[in-house]
């Protein structure tokens, strides 16, 4: 490999423009990112050093010349999830070299399948339809074809990031289901299960969905865990249940409102009479700035701690990641929560931080993770932390503004029926 990289290094070095230079630049990035992975990355398991992970570099290193630049950065991505963990990514944005585009649609897989939450411009009209086929191939299919390319800590991310990168024509080009020029066939079924095929050309490239969003032309206001999801942390008082409930979205300081601030009013909160449940959401959470979460944890074990039969539930989602997985970690070793909802998509020890390396000939931009969190004992092998409460959220309760997760948890807390091990 050192060889042909020379030769390649020699032929960019020289300023050549053509079909050689191209492989020349590619092969060069390839070589940097090799470099770079093995010094900055934290795995335990060191796999940037395996023998495995070079030879994957090699043979895309080799495979250059005959593949597209937009296949390239696929095959980089297939790259970092070699590195065995969910920071280490590529970020799927355009550069002066690299014109990626993304249908004008969002995805989610539910429980009961595969549907459009999200859409703009011809693809608004699809929000609620079912995805049947792409590129005349089955959804779910393609969902699960798409293992090797996504990075993860453990098998939710597949549920998380799948459709995004099923809206991607470069990935859909991989799994050999993408049209021409970027417009993809396109089958969805209705309510009523007819379906309907429809050519969906591409649009520029957008980022994944972050957080879901309250269905459009619900037949109910939304439920309390998507009335507020940009809004980094709030508390409601539930009475009639002797609860409060907490979203926490955000593991940030929200301006003149910081979180420590923010947890001293809940702990005020949750020392006033008739309050025997707290209830903590962060199925929104994608993570923060995990040194800020001390003064939240002391507030929600001391409250536990206060008075027997206090009860601290946790709802979580294949969203909980990253500095909500060091919360929800944390909480774990503090005090004794009932945990309700999908698992969380990190482990309860993960390699994490957004570390980010740009490519210096494409302009591509990675993270390499660079730090290894130990939250839990060193034996602890889990792949997330498993709900006491297991709730999956289906296309239909989230189309009629329904919360089953919240509804799980405040009949556990009526009838008092929750065991947390």
């Amino acid at each position: 490999m050192l060889a042909l990289l020379a030769l390649s290094l020699l032929a960019y070095s020289a300023g050549n423009q053509d079909t050689a230079g191209r492989v020349a630049g590619w092969q060069a990035d390839l070589q940097f990112l090799l470099t770079q992975a093995r010094q900055v990355h934290a795995g335990p398991g060191r796999p940037a050093h395996r023998p495995e992970f070079e030879q994957a570099v090699s043979g895309l290193f080799r495979r250059v010349p005959g593949l597209s630049d937009e296949r390239i950065v696929v095959e980089i991505q297939r790259l970092m999830t070699l590195l065995g963990d969910g920071h280490s990514i590529v970020y799927l944005a355009p550069t002066p070299r690299i014109p990626l585009s993304r249908l004008p649609i969002d995805m989610y897989w539910f429980s009961d399948g595969v549907y459009v939450v999200g859409g703009m411009g011809e693809g608004e009209q699809l929000i609620g339809s079912r995805v049947v086929q792409l590129g005349g191939r089955n959804a779910e299919d393609l969902l699960r074809e798409l293992e090797p390319y996504i990075s993860r800590d453990n098998a939710i991310a597949f549920k998380n990031f799948g459709p995004f990168y099923l809206s991607v024509p470069a990935f859909l080009d991989a799994l050999g289901a993408a049209g021409q020029r970027g417009a993809v066939a396109l089958t969805v079924a209705n309510a009523q299960g007819r379906t309907r095929t429809l050519l969906l050309a591409a649009g520029p490239m957008r980022g994944p969905l972050r957080k879901l969003a309250p269905p459009r032309a619900a037949p109910s206001p939304p439920p309390m865990y998507l009335e507020r999801v940009e809004v980094p942390y709030w508390l409601r008082r539930l009475p009639e249940h002797q609860t409060v409930y907490v979203q926490f979205n955000q593991v940030m300081d929200a301006g003149s409102d910081p979180l420590a601030r923010f947890a001293q009013r809940l702990t005020d909160t949750l020392s006033t009479p008739g309050v025997s449940s707290v209830i903590v959401d962060v199925r929104h959470n994608n993570g923060g700035d995990n040194t800020l979460l001390a003064p939240l944890i002391n507030a929600l074990a001391s409250f536990e701690r206060s008075r027997s039969g206090n009860r601290i539930f946790v709802l979580t989602s294949r969203t909980t990641f990253s500095a909500a997985q060091n919360f929800i970690n944390r909480l774990e070793r503090a005090a004794h929560p009932v945990f309700a909802g999908e698992p969380s998509m990190s482990s309860p020890n993960f390699t994490g931080e957004d570390h980010e390396v740009r490519l210096p000939y494409s302009g591509l931009m990675l993270s390499i993770s660079n730090r290894y969190w130990q939250d839990s004992e060193p034996a602890d092998r889990r792949p997330w932390i498993t709900p006491h409460l297991p709730v999956a959220l289906t296309s239909r309760a989230y189309f009629k503004n329904e919360d089953p997760v919240l509804r799980a948890v405040l009949h556990a807390i009526r009838t008092g029926r929750f065991s947390p091990t």
